[in-house]
């Protein structure tokens, strides 16, 4: 490694790196690793899972955990995970937020009679949203102010109803983070299923309200129970529709919560996620590495021979991994017509 450079490898897992992952440990460099999702537990199906599921891609990710100088996450919880099952060297750093994507924004036009409640995300979200719903149809239905925004995904149910607004999936996030500044949102709702997948999110959905100057409600799980002051810098609730209508309804009739509420957690936010914060953090840790580890020195012919083999051997597992999940993508398919086909026959019969 020349001119002081530092590895690091930021969400490692495909099986053509693993050649140089081994590469580096051959020749004694140490690197950083940085994860921000917990790829063990995702459960489910769809290409992304499946991926992940592959033997051959969880061997890649135990290798790259292991064996790193340092693990650098953004969730407590997901820390403690890979220390237990990988005894891994973890440093838990905060997720950042960008506040150059709306800095000279002006303010957005007063809606006074009206109370904006919001939702990013995709259809992902499906059942995050299954035990609030009763919740939010209620709301509509006793708060004639209250209009509910969704952004990328609208529970079905609530596609079509009057102060229902849906917004189309943007590609660009400063976009998106603009528009949804515009909206200029009242009240942002974070619910989250109780899923073992779900403990390991980071509190995206915090930095966000917190930094546009939303009230935030959240569900009451890891990702936002060690951020959010309850009643302070937002409303931490259990993931039942009884609770969620109470926390909604409080936000809704108090305007004076909310403004104090949203305040508080943009001041909260500034303070702790803030890019520039955040990236002094890492700056510390990157100066740290250098100090602490030595790198050694390599002839640029041993670089040379070692590219080729490193290409090679990604090559070939490249190509190992894509023949595996067209396999398994095979027969998905075919269990799926098998099913379609059994369910007419009942049907017919």
């Amino acid at each position: 490694m020349q001119n002081n450079a530092i590895p690091l490898l930021i969400r490692v897992g495909d099986p053509s790196a693993a050649p140089m992952v081994k590469w580096m440990l051959r020749r004694k460099v140490p690197y950083l690793y940085y994860i921000d999702d917990n790829f063990w537990e995702l459960r489910g199906e769809g290409p992304l899972i499946v991926y992940y599921q592959t033997r051959e891609v969880r061997e890649t990710l135990e290798l790259v955990v292991r064996n790193a100088h340092t693990v650098i996450v953004n969730s407590p919880y997901l820390g403690e995970y890979l220390r237990d099952r990988f005894a891994a060297p973890v440093i838990v750093l905060p997720a950042p937020f960008d506040f150059s994507l709306v800095s000279g924004l002006e303010p957005p036009p007063a809606h006074e009679h009206e109370v904006r409640i919001g939702f990013a995300g995709s259809a992902t979200r499906e059942k995050d949203f299954i035990a609030i719903l009763p919740a939010l149809e209620r709301v509509l239905s006793e708060r004639p102010q209250v209009t509910m925004h969704f952004f990328g995904y609208c529970p079905p149910s609530l596609q079509g109803k009057d102060r229902v607004v849906y917004h189309a999936h943007m590609g660009s996030y400063e976009d998106f983070i603009r528009f949804k500044h515009a909206n200029a949102l009242d009240i942002g709702l974070a619910p989250m299923a109780d899923t073992e997948s779900n403990r390991y999110k980071t509190n995206n959905k915090y930095r966000e309200y917190g930094a546009l100057r939303i009230a935030g409600i959240y569900a009451d799980s890891p990702p936002y129970r060690d951020s959010v002051r309850n009643g302070v810098t937002g409303l931490l609730v259990q993931q039942d529709a009884e609770a969620w209508y109470r926390a909604i309804v409080e936000l809704v009739d108090n305007p004076r919560q909310r403004a104090a509420m949203a305040a508080a957690a943009y001041d909260d936010v500034r303070k702790h996620y803030a890019q520039d914060v955040v990236a002094m953090q890492w700056r510390s840790l990157l100066e740290e590495f250098q100090r602490s580890v030595r790198m050694p020195r390599l002839s640029r012919a041993a670089i040379g021979v070692d590219t080729c083999w490193i290409r090679g051997a990604g090559w070939l597992a490249r190509q190992k991994l894509r023949v595996h999940l067209r396999y398994v993508r095979a027969r998905y398919l075919l269990a799926r017509v098998v099913r379609t086909v059994q369910s007419r026959i009942k049907g017919a019969a």
